[in-house]
């Protein structure tokens, strides 16, 4: 849980299997964040930059 009290997970990518449309690009993933209060779920970041580590070292 973050500190505000929601719940922030990502999908598994696998960046050297992901390419956008043209095939030329790499793709990242997403993060996304869950309100327990509401039951939503958005998607927070994305690309994510791959920076979960990031996330969870500073909550933001």
């Amino acid at each position: 849980m973050g500190i505000v009290g929601y719940m922030y997970f990502s999908d598994v990518t696998f960046t050297s299997m992901c390419k956008d449309a043209s095939g030329k690009f790499l793709q990242t993933g997403n993060i996304f964040k869950y309100d327990p209060k509401t039951g939503q779920t958005i998607v927070w970041r994305s690309p994510s930059g791959m920076s979960v580590l990031n996330l969870i070292r500073t909550g933001t």
